[in-house]
């Protein structure tokens, strides 16, 4: 279906669900977003931690939250929370969103996945091939901004 990248507030999208960019060692990187991930939904980040620790997320794997809304979705993209996103992560969290996503009940997803400058360009690439396949409503956000209105990036197109 559709994809569009923009910049903003992830809390702020009008999405079922908003997926984060997270690592299997089960820690928060450290960066405004997941500061006030954790404080929002301490919760979901408990129990993201937990099934890390217990490895139940390996790189690559998609987890949904359901309790709270909205949904929260763990894309996890990275080993570490400080290493680099890996693409065969990345393309095999995108792979399981697609293959999930209806029976996970998913009806759109906002999506901050959490890399930086140098990997955004693969990253954005996997999204936009993967994207027809999930066939759901797709936000990427390239950048986070507290409490800035979703705007759509001028650098994609």
């Amino acid at each position: 279906m559709s994809i569009e990248v923009v910049r903003g507030d992830i809390f702020a999208a009008r999405t079922q669900t908003v997926a984060f960019g997270l690592s299997a060692a089960g820690r928060l990187p450290v960066a405004p977003v997941y500061t006030h991930l954790h404080d929002r939904h301490p919760v979901f980040v408990s129990e993201y931690r937990r099934r890390a620790r217990a490895g139940q997320l390996p790189p690559g794997a998609l987890w949904v939250w359901r309790d709270g809304t909205p949904w929260i979705a763990a894309l996890i993209l990275r080993e570490t929370p400080q290493g680099s996103a890996r693409p065969r992560f990345a393309e095999a969290a995108l792979m399981a969103l697609y293959q999930q996503s209806q029976r996970e009940g998913l009806r759109s997803v906002a999506l901050l996945p959490g890399v930086d400058a140098l990997e955004w360009p693969a990253f954005e690439a996997l999204a936009r091939q993967w994207a027809p396949l999930i066939g759901l409503p797709l936000m990427i956000y390239r950048e986070y901004g507290s409490g800035t209105v979703n705007a759509a990036n001028p650098d994609s197109a």
